[in-house]
C-alpha cells in the first residue's frame, strides 16, 4: 500500500487498520488499539514508514501498543528512579503473527533528554544500519490496577 503524506490517505489507512484490528486482536484491545494507532499515524509516523506493507504497519503498530499498554506500572525506587521495559525480538508468524527480516527492538521508558540520539550512537557502533527509529511519546491512561483504558 503506498501513501502520500496528506490525511486523505492517512484515513484510508487508519481505517484498514481497524478492520485489521478487529480481525487479528482480542475485541477488548480493539479500541484501545485503534487509538493508539491513529495517535501515532497522525502524529509521527514518516512517508517512509508509511510506504511499508500495510500488515508490517499492523504488527509493528501492534508489538509497540503491546508494549505501552502493558498492565504491570512503573517502579519507583527510593530514589525516584524510573525503570523502562525493553523487547528485543525477530518477529515470527507463529510467534508474533507478523515476520520481518530485521530484529525488532521496543522500548517503553518514561521520556528523557537524549535517550533516542543516545540509543542511535549506541546502536550505530554495533549495528551498520538501522532501517527505522521512532520516538512516539504517548501518555497512557491507566486504572487502580495498571490497565491501560486510554
Amino acid at each position: 500500500m503506498k501513501l502520500e503524506t496528506n490525511k486523505n490517505n492517512k484515513q484510508h489507512l487508519l481505517q484498514a487498520l481497524s478492520a485489521l484490528s478487529q480481525q487479528h486482536l482480542e475485541m477488548s484491545e480493539v479500541s484501545l488499539f485503534d487509538q493508539f494507532a491513529c495517535y501515532a499515524i497522525q502524529q509521527y509516523l514518516d512517508k517512509d514508514y508509511l510506504n511499508r506493507p500495510l500488515e508490517t504497519i499492523f504488527w509493528n503498530l501492534y508489538g509497540l501498543f503491546r508494549v505501552a499498554s502493558n498492565s504491570e506500572p512503573y517502579s519507583l525506587t527510593n530514589e525516584s528512579i524510573s525503570f523502562g521495559r525493553l523487547h528485543v525480538f525477530n518477529p515470527r508468524i507463529h510467534l508474533d503473527g507478523w515476520e520481518c527480516a530485521q530484529t525488532v527492538i521496543l522500548i517503553n521508558c518514561p521520556d528523557r533528554p537524549f535517550l533516542v540520539d543516545s540509543l542511535r550512537i549506541g546502536l550505530n557502533s554495533e549495528i551498520p544500519i538501522i532501517h527505522s527509529l521512532k520516538s512516539i511519546p504517548i501518555w497512557v491512561r491507566r486504572n487502580d490496577k495498571g490497565i491501560a483504558t486510554g
